[in-house]
């Protein structure tokens, strides 16, 4: 059975749609099983929004992203 064009374009639409939905219920990245301290480049291209946990275990650190901001993210300690 031949798919029509339009309605191919249509189901393209509507699933990257429901994709972008379904990131933003999501809600932030959390890493919790790192080696290293976060850094600027631990950003909202990696998925990391503010409130997103991390935790280094190597340091036994926890931190909290304060600002994703893309090559300047900003992280702060909290423990």
């Amino acid at each position: 059975m031949a798919i029509n064009r339009e309605l191919l374009q249509i189901i393209r639409k509507l699933t990257g749609r429901v994709e972008a939905l379904e990131s933003q219920e999501r809600g932030p990245r959390n890493n919790f099983s790192a080696v290293v301290a976060p850094g600027a480049g631990d950003d909202a291209n990696d998925g990391y929004k503010p409130g997103s946990l991390w935790v280094d275990q190597a340091a036994d650190d926890s931190y909290q992203c304060q600002d994703a901001t893309i090559a300047a993210a900003v992280w702060a300690q909290i423990d």
